[in-house]
């Protein structure tokens, strides 16, 4: 999604998607990967949550974050972090 505006984003009910790439003007849900257990790549741009919970999402492998997303402490955290940082 590219140049839209959304307020609430959230698909937690979506708990299939592999992969999402989201950027500009999207306000997220603290939990809006929960049940995600499939996501292996995301990528927000331009996005805003505090705190983002992505415990639920065992198969990071890549994450982009841009500055308005803070991520929930969690064990997940430590992981989400090396994806990061390489």
């Amino acid at each position: 999604m590219e140049g839209c505006t959304c307020e609430s984003f959230d698909v937690s009910f979506c708990h299939d998607l592999e992969r999402v790439e989201l950027s500009g003007g999207i306000t997220l849900q603290p939990n809006a990967f929960h049940g995600l257990a499939q996501l292996n790549i995301l990528k927000l741009k331009g996005c805003k949550c505090k705190p983002l919970d992505l415990s639920s999402c065992l198969k990071l492998s890549y994450v982009v974050l841009s500055e308005g997303i803070t991520l929930q402490p969690n064990i997940l955290h430590r992981k989400v972090l090396e994806a990061l940082l390489g």
